[in-house]
């Protein structure tokens, strides 16, 4: 029978039989950690208000990416150009989501001792979600520099880009994957929120949930 995990909101989903094994050896590594003297925070990101700080943020940004795209287009046309541009915006839409989770998990496998080996992607069927996690204990540096390279790559970068270049498709792109990426905003805030006189802490991404767990000692 399948285990079932909850989330902050309480929402309960099956795990697959790949979670349950990544959960049981994310249990044996925290048990280890707590014998050596570490003490566990848990900030566990609830992914509906994640995808709620999504929809909010969307209005601001497009405000604020048209108001430049307005400024600097140079007469630039507002809106698809075509029904060809209007889905290869929709296929942007997907192939940058799943780009997301892959510089999730580039980026931490070059801090992680097993490198790509540490890094498994998954998918929630119930909130639609798709999802990269190392299994892997990070350095603090390593794992927030992990977390914001998407952001960065998949989001800021388009949105200048279709600014600069005068492209609706291109700067839409960037706000939608801008708003995609408030899940790992809201994880950076916890971390940065987190104030602690402890010297040694490393980070360990939660192996069913959206989050990590901050070891300190």
């Amino acid at each position: 029978m399948s285990k079932k995990t909850k989330n902050d909101d309480q929402t309960e989903r099956k795990l697959s039989p790949q979670e349950q094994e990544r959960l049981q050896s994310f249990q044996a590594m925290s048990s280890e950690l707590r014998k050596q003297g570490y003490r566990q925070v848990s900030l566990v990101i609830g992914i509906d208000k994640a995808n709620k700080l999504a929809i909010i943020m969307v209005l601001p940004l497009l405000a604020a990416g048209m108001a430049l795209f307005v400024l600097l287009g140079d007469g630039a046309p507002i809106g698809f150009r075509s029904l060809k541009e209007s889905l290869l915006f929709f296929a942007g839409v997907i192939l940058l989501t799943i780009a997301h989770e892959l510089v999730h998990g580039i980026t931490w496998s070059i801090f992680s001792p097993n490198h790509f080996n540490d890094i498994e992607f998954g998918f929630m069927k119930e909130t639609l979600t798709p999802y990269c996690t190392c299994r892997a204990p990070l350095g603090k540096k390593e794992y927030i520099l992990g977390t914001i390279m998407p952001l960065i790559i998949i989001g800021v970068i388009p949105t200048a880009a279709g600014i600069l270049m005068h492209s609706f498709m291109w700067m839409l792109l960037g706000v939608v994957m801008i708003s995609g990426a408030a899940g790992d905003i809201m994880i950076i805030n916890a971390l940065m929120k987190h104030h602690s006189d402890c010297s040694d802490q490393i980070i360990c991404d939660l192996p069913v949930q959206a989050g990590c767990m901050l070891f300190e000692r």
